[in-house]
C-alpha cells in the first residue's frame, strides 16, 4: 500500500503510527526545501533512518560517548574504505572486537531518536511511501549509507520517546528553555541583541559564552565571567563538523541541559575555560528560523550545588523581552 502526501495534513508522528499498526515494510521519504529524510521499516518496525538535515553519524557518536578511540575509529575506516565487499562500520567495529552487540543497539537506538527528533519539527513538507519487500538479512534493496537496525526498533516506543523528549525541551527547566529559545523573527544579530542574552545567563551562570554560527563554525562574540574578556573569546572557535552538543543543538534546534559526555570537543573546550564544568545548558537561538547563536552556560559548583530548575526558571523568564513571541 502507497501512500503519499502532505505533513501539513498528516503529522509525521502520526504517519509512523500508521505504518507501526498496519505493519507495514517499506521505506518513507520526506522532503521540504532543502532538507531530506529517508526512513526504512520491517514489519512496522524502524530498522534506519536519515536525514542531510542533521546527520549524527554512528561512528561519531561512538566517539562522543567514549565508547572507541579515534585512533580505533580511524582504523576502522581505513579498512571499510579498503575492502573487496562493502562492509558497515558496526560490523567492523563488530569483528574488531572494540565494541558489542548491546553497544550497537543502544548507538543506532540514539541515532534513530536524534533522527527523528529533527524531522519532527518539520511542520511542512511532503512525504511518500512505498511498500517493500525487506528481508530478514541481506541486501535490501534500498540505498542505505549506514548501519541498519537488524532486529529493529519499536516504532511506537521510540516516537513516544522523541515526542517526549521535544516537550521536555520546551517545559524543562520550568519552561526557561523554550522560553531562552527565541525565534527573532525579522530581526538581525545586534550587539545590544547578545548583551542582553547574556545579562540574563550571567544571572544565573557562573560562565557565560555566546556564539554566533558563521558557516560550519560557531565563533565567540561575548561572554560573562570568563578570564580574558571579549578579546580572548573572539579568538574562540569550535568546529560543527565534530560531534559535540554544540553541533547537536544546531542542527535539531533543541536546547541540552546536563553534563558534558567525553569527546574531543568537549575536552579541548574545558581545556580553554580552564576547568571542566559540572554541568551546562546549552541554548539554540534561531534569528529568521535559522540557528544563528548558541548560549553556553555552565557553573563549577558539584552537580548536587545545582539550583532546581524550578527556581532558575523565573530569572531566565526575562529573556522573553527580546521578542515579541517565544517559540514553541
Amino acid at each position: 500500500m502507497s501512500l503519499s502526501g502532505s505533513l501539513a495534513q498528516v503529522a509525521l508522528p502520526h504517519l509512523l503510527q500508521l505504518v507501526a499498526t498496519n505493519g507495514f515494510s517499506g521505506k518513507l521519504l520526506i522532503r521540504r526545501a532543502e532538507d531530506q529524510g529517508l526512513l526504512v521499516f520491517r514489519d512496522g518496525q524502524i530498522i534506519y533512518s536519515a536525514t542531510n538535515a542533521a546527520r549524527e553519524t554512528f561512528g561519531s557518536i561512538l566517539l562522543m560517548r567514549g565508547l572507541v578511540s579515534r585512533e580505533i575509529l580511524q582504523e576502522a575506516l581505513v579498512r571499510q574504505s579498503t575492502a573487496l565487499e562493502e562492509q558497515r562500520l558496526g560490523s567492523l567495529l563488530l569483528e574488531m572486537g572494540v565494541i558489542d552487540e548491546a553497544t550497537v543497539l543502544s548507538v543506532l537506538r540514539e541515532q534513530v531518536e536524534q533522527t527523528l527528533a529533527v524531522m519532527f519539527q518539520w511542520s511542512d513538507g511532503l512525504f511518500k511511501f512505498e511498500p517493500l519487500e525487506i528481508p530478514e538479512r541481506g541486501e535490501m534493496g534500498v540505498d542505505l549509507t549506514d548501519f541498519v537496525v537488524a532486529e529493529g526498533l519499536p516504532t511506537d516506543e521510540i516516537v513516544e520517546r522523541v515526542m517526549d523528549r521535544l516537550r521536555s525541551s520546551r517545559q524543562e527547566p520550568g519552561a526557561t528553555l523554550g522560553i531562552l529559545r527565541q525565534e527573532l523573527a525579522g530581526t538581525e544579530v545586534t550587539a545590544e541583541m547578545s548583551s542582553r542574552i547574556l545579562e540574563v545567563g550571567a544571572d544565573v551562570f557562573q560562565r557565560c559564552l555566546l556564539f554566533q554560527r558563521v558557516g560550519g563554525e560557531l565563533r565567540g562574540v561575548g561572554q560573562r565571567g570568563i578570564e580574558g574578556g571579549d578579546d580572548r573569546v573572539r579568538e574562540l572557535r569550535v568546529s560543527l563538523q565534530e560531534p559535540s552538543v554544540l553541533r547537536r543543538v544546531v542542527a535539531e534546534k533543541i536546547p541540552f541541559w546536563g553534563p558534558l559526555d567525553p569527546s574531543p570537543v568537549h575536552g579541548a573546550l574545558s581545556q580553554w575555560l580552564g576547568r571542566r564544568p559540572t554541568g551546562v545548558m546549552v541554548v539554540p537561538i534561531a534569528v529568521n528560523e535559522r540557528v544563528s547563536l548558541v548560549f553556553f552556560g555552565d557553573r563549577l559548583e558539584s552537580a548536587s550545588g545545582w539550583a532546581p530548575p524550578s527556581e532558575i526558571a523565573p530569572r531566565l523568564a526575562a529573556v522573553g523581552r527580546l521578542s515579541g513571541q517565544v517559540a514553541t
